[in-house]
């Protein structure tokens, strides 16, 4: 089909059908049957089989993908899938191993995306002193009112 991305070559992420009752996996179909309704060979690429670090799959899967030449991934329909598209040694599979762009549409990755950007948290004790100490810092102590200058506001009766 001719349209304006006839020829890119996208390997889409597909999440895991159960996950959030199926929404984000509706969305990964619909926004890969657009992009194939440009023009677009799109590659869905299963994300659930990758998660649970299915060794035969993910190894499979690169070779399809390597036969595939994608020109670009993209992470459907958020962010956290091409994150979490990883093997057992954790190298990226767009990053690293295929070397390709990979996009990444941002949602809601503030709540979302904390564990795949920085790793596992360290120990309760010291992640509570991590978080709480720069906080007390700046803010001073929770049990003590934080200093604030009060704004004056005038209102004219004319």
């Amino acid at each position: 089909m001719s349209g304006p991305l006839h020829g890119l070559r996208i390997v889409a992420t597909m999440p895991p059908h159960p996950w959030f009752g199926g929404i984000d996996y509706n969305f990964a179909v619909e926004m890969s049957d657009e992009l194939r309704a440009l023009g677009a060979d799109v590659f869905p690429l299963n994300v659930g089989c990758i998660i649970t670090q299915n060794e035969v799959y993910i190894r499979d899967s690169i070779q399809a993908l390597k036969s595939f030449k994608p020109d670009v991934a993209i992470s459907l329909p958020n962010a956290l899938y091409a994150l979490l598209c990883a093997t057992p040694q954790h190298e990226n599979i767009f990053k690293d191993i295929l070397e390709i762009p990979t996009l990444m549409l941002w949602d809601h990755g503030l709540l979302q995306l904390p564990q795949q950007i920085l790793g596992p948290l360290p120990a309760h004790n010291l992640s509570m002193g991590f978080l709480i100490n720069p906080i007390h810092s700046i803010n001073g102590s929770p049990r003590k009112p934080i200093p604030r200058s009060q704004p004056t506001l005038t209102i004219s009766t004319r």
